[in-house]
Formats: structure tokens, C-alpha cells, sequence
């Protein structure tokens, strides 16, 4: 090979890398679940503070609970309850039974757990129904705003799932955990995490993830999440992070897998945590001022690029 053909091969070959190096990342496999593949997706805690930045961005949604908005999962929403289940020792109840564990007062939502003839009940809303009919998002900024109950066994969260786990059930499915709370043994602990959840195996296709993974955070916050007062609890995703916040400063973040790229939608709810020994009886009262959403201009462009 002549000299200038060796550089002209050697120039090609640096412009393909410089470009690959740009791609976004692929989906995950089945063989590229290690710990290995997925280090560059673990927490990050070096901007702990950062204060969030709303400027430019608008509400998509909003429910400040002023009126009943949960129906029955063959309701019209917009939240629908129980949707999702078979975690905890309580189990989630209809807004329309007996014993519905949901309540509005003062412009607030009261999710209650208590116990009845011998068993724990409480209550789990989401923003679609089983067939991913309801609010749904790509990117943005997600927020609630609560007060927890303090108390052995109460566990109260805030989180996201993608949609596509009702409406492309061969998918890999995403969980975005903004915030899971202790009551009795961690009342400083904020837990947040992200999963990739394996399509049903019915449905799991050979090159599809076929192990769940999970990344998770902790950050002790200084005063408590169960101090009595209302907090807010938000989940910023982008392109390319997903950033979590206590009261609007950033508690931690981590890189947007593709996977975090669908459409997701909320849940809420006030679960009973098995790891903790519960020793009273008494009724537990979750309550809810706001459920909001956020979109930047970008994003929703961005979204639509997807």
C-alpha cells in the first residue's frame, strides 16, 4: 500500500471512531448486564444541592386534589386505583369499597393505611389504566408534594414506570424509584433508584434483557423526611440524565439508559414495609398536596426525535 493510501485509511478509520464515539448507547442484551457493562450508569452524588431550574418550562399536568380524581381501574381517571400490586403486607384497595383508603380534606389527599379484621390495607394510585390509557410522558420534571406518616412499617413512594409495559409487552420495562421512605428504622434516609425490568418471558425475546438490574442511591438528609412537615420530591429526566431532588435541591442523579427514553407515567402510593416490625395498630395517614408535571420545549423536541 503507497504511503498516502496508508494515511487516507488511517484518517477514515479515526473519523469512524470519533463518530461512533457520539452514537447513542444501545439497548441493553442479555449479555451486557454485568456490573461491568453498567458502571458508567451508577449514582452520582458530586452535585449534591444544585438547586433545580424550572425557568422555560411549563405544567402538563396538575391535581391538587381539591375534588375526588381517583377512579376504579375501568374509570376515567385520572388516577386509577389499584392498578399495581403484590409488593408489602397491606393490600391496596378501590376508591369505591367500603373501606377506601383515600380521603380528600383541606385540599389534601389522605392515602391511609389501617388494619381490619386482622389484615393491613391501604392504597396505590397510578396515571394510566391497564391498557396505557391516561397521562404519560417523555422527559420532564416530575414532582409530588407530601407529608409522611411517621411510624414502624410505613412506606410511602413516589415513582415511575415506563407505559410500554402495557402497550409493547416484549419491551425491556423501566422503573424510576424518586423516592422510597422508611418511617420506623431510617426516618433520615432518602432511597431512590433506577431498574430494567425483563419483558414477561412469554413475550422476552432471545437478544431482550432476561435479568432484572437495578442501580441504587441513599443520601441522609439532615432533619428527616417524617419531621411533620410537607416535602417535595421530584425527578428531573432528560436526554441524557435522570436527577432527583428533596425539596427542589438535587439529592443525586444517574445517566439516562435508551430504555428511560419511553413514555412514563405515575404512581403514588402508602405500602407496609415487611422488614420492619410494626407494634401498633393505629391507622397510618399519608397525605398529598399536589401531584404536578413539568416539560421544556427541548425535551418535548427532543421526545419527538425518539
Amino acid at each position: 500500500m503507497k504511503t498516502y493510501e496508508r494515511k487516507a485509511v488511517i484518517v477514515m478509520l479515526a473519523g469512524l471512531a470519533a463518530g461512533l464515539a457520539f452514537l447513542p448507547a444501545p439497548a441493553l442484551a442479555a449479555q451486557e448486564t454485568g456490573p461491568a457493562a453498567l458502571a458508567d450508569y451508577a449514582c452520582d452524588k458530586s452535585r449534591t444541592g444544585r438547586p433545580l431550574d424550572l425557568s422555560g418550562a411549563r405544567v402538563t399536568f396538575e391535581d391538587e386534589f381539591l375534588r375526588p380524581s381517583i377512579t376504579p381501574p375501568e374509570g376515567k381517571g385520572p388516577w386509577y386505583a389499584p392498578m399495581h400490586g403484590g409488593f408489602g403486607g397491606a393490600k391496596f384497595l378501590r376508591p369505591d369499597e367500603p373501606f377506601s383508603p383515600f380521603f380528600y380534606s383541606g385540599g389534601y389527599l389522605k392515602i391511609r393505611m389501617s388494619k381490619r379484621n386482622g389484615r393491613w390495607y391501604s392504597g396505590l394510585m397510578q396515571s394510566v389504566n391497564a391498557k396505557g390509557q391516561g397521562f404519560t410522558q417523555s422527559y420532564g420534571y416530575f414532582e409530588m408534594r407530601a407529608l409522611f406518616p411517621k411510624g414502624q412499617s410505613n412506606w410511602p413512594a413516589f415513582w415511575l414506570k415506563t407505559v410500554n409495559q402495557y402497550t409493547a409487552p416484549s419491551e425491556t420495562r423501566v422503573e424510576i424509584d424518586v423516592i422510597e421512605a422508611y418511617g420506623g428504622n431510617d426516618l433520615h434516609g432518602y432511597h431512590g433508584a433506577v431498574h430494567l425490568w425483563p419483558a414477561a418471558e412469554k413475550h422476552r425475546k432471545p437478544d431482550a434483557l432476561q435479568k432484572h438490574w437495578s442501580e441504587g442511591c441513599y443520601r441522609r438528609i439532615p432533619g428527616g423526611l417524617f419531621d411533620g412537615q410537607f416535602h417535595t420530591y421530584g425527578a428531573e429526566i432528560t436526554p441524557e440524565l435522570v436527577i432527583m431532588y428533596f425539596d427542589r435541591k438535587e439529592v443525586f442523579r444517574f445517566r439516562t439508559l435508551p430504555e428511560f427514553k419511553k413514555p412514563v407515567f405515575m404512581l403514588v402510593d402508602l405500602a407496609y414495609s415487611k422488614a420492619e416490625t410494626r407494634t401498633s395498630d393505629a391507622p397510618s395517614d399519608m397525605l398529598v398536596d399536589y401531584v404536578r408535571v413539568w416539560q421544556r420545549p427541548e425535551w418535548k423536541a427532543a421526545a419527538g426525535k425518539e
